[in-house]
């Protein structure tokens, strides 16, 4: 049955993905389904949106470029406002802040909104861990059941679904510490999730490019985690602890202005049994290209840590 869909279904998959959209142009023709991770940045500037979108939520992000958070937000909504009477968003109800403006919203696409139900992912066995991608699954089913493909392939996706690098990696454990690759984690919202997703953090590596986002609220989750280690660097990181130590908070705290000395302090101060998570809560320009070389440099360190010690 599987085989039969893949025949039926020309799939491509391009965007932030990792796979630029124009160099799938040759491949693709009037039968292929896309499915395109767009950014903010790309919805500023489309004329028309997809047929089925998916906005999954709204998080305080890329204030640099936008200046202002409703900036940020307007260029997010294009992905609904420019559909189509016949087109369909699919939303979380539980995201107000979506739903809100959606609701008030004059376009017409508001009659054809469906929302997730997490309890469609209730049962099915994946990879991907944490709240936030039981929320990602959910979408995920809901989107590919309007090509009416059967419950039973949907979960056989899900369930050999290979997580991607730099997303809750898991990097390996050493001297009995286990450690994690969340480099993908640019704002605070994500890095509490990969937290909450993982438990038992001994160790947290938090900071990078301060692009001027409100790191009050992961400031305040921070100081509740007693003699949690928080390794920070870059001016996101100095300001994400001058935060913290305003509550009244029990972490140990270090600064390291490179990924050497980062991991030195993380085998030092990790207990064994515990784990070490990188989800900076921040941009990583302004020591590396993009998170991905971040994420990967971190990695080496590691390794280069254990076969030198």
């Amino acid at each position: 049955m599987e085989l039969l869909y893949m025949k039926l279904l020309r799939i491509k998959l391009v965007g932030n993905i990792g796979i630029p959209a124009f160099s799938a142009l040759n491949s693709i023709d009037d039968e292929t389904v896309i499915v395109m991770e767009l950014s903010a940045h790309q919805l500023n500037h489309i004329k028309t949106a997809p047929h089925i979108a998916l906005f999954l939520n709204i998080r305080e992000e890329h204030l640099d470029h936008f200046g202002t958070f409703e900036q940020y937000f307007n260029a997010k909504c294009n992905i609904f406002t420019k559909q189509g009477e016949n087109d369909i968003l699919i939303i979380d109800r539980m995201e107000k802040g979506i739903t809100d403006r959606i609701l008030n919203s004059p376009t017409s696409v508001v009659s054809h909104i469906e929302s997730i139900n997490i309890e469609n992912v209730k049962d099915m066995q994946t990879q991907l861990r944490g709240q936030h991608n039981r929320i990602n699954l959910a979408f995920a089913a809901e989107a590919v059941s309007h090509f009416n493909i059967p419950r039973e392939i949907i979960e056989e996706g899900a369930r050999s679904f290979t997580p991607l690098p730099h997303r809750l990696q898991y990097v390996g454990t050493y001297s009995g510490i286990e450690f994690y690759n969340d480099s993908i984690s640019t704002i605070p919202d994500s890095t509490m999730a990969a937290m909450a997703a993982l438990g038992n953090i001994g160790t947290i590596i938090l900071g990078g490019f301060d692009r001027g986002i409100s790191y009050k609220k992961l400031a305040k989750h921070l100081a509740k985690c007693n003699g949690l280690n928080i390794i920070a660097t870059g001016d996101a990181g100095k300001r994400i602890c001058e935060l913290v130590k305003e509550q009244n908070y029990n972490c140990n705290i270090y600064h390291a202005d490179n990924m050497k000395k980062i991991i030195e302090l993380a085998f030092k101060h990790t207990q064994e049994g515990q784990k070490c998570l990188l989800s900076p809560a921040a941009s990583s320009y302004d020591q590396y290209k993009n998170f991905e070389e971040r994420g990967r440099y971190y990695v080496t360190c590691i390794h280069n840590y254990v076969e030198t010690h």
